[in-house]
């Protein structure tokens, strides 16, 4: 089964439906309510580890594991998708969806 790839594989851009989706869970961060400050923006960070399998990948993946639940139902509901569509296989693994 053919799944759409999120990057460049050779310069490693995202690719523009994978850049709507990063910046869409952005924009849900900002109006999420229930955060602090420091925690929404730990959260709007945390994206890019999520959708790419990097050193850092580990920590955002405990940073949504902590602070998601504080969103609201909606929020959460919503970022879950997000995080579905861009997800990598094994940050979707460790969050469990």
């Amino acid at each position: 089964r053919y799944r759409r790839p999120p990057y460049c594989y050779r310069c490693g851009a995202p690719f523009p439906w994978t850049a709507r989706a990063l910046d869409e869970w952005r924009l849900l961060m900002d109006m999420a309510e229930g955060l602090k400050d420091a925690d929404r923006e730990r959260l709007k960070s945390s994206i890019d580890d999520i959708a790419a399998d990097t050193p850092g990948t580990g920590r955002a993946v405990l940073a949504l594991k902590m602070l998601l639940p504080k969103v609201g139902k909606d929020a959460y509901d919503a970022a879950s998708k997000i995080l579905m569509a861009v997800g990598t296989a094994a940050a979707k693994k460790e969050l469990g969806i």
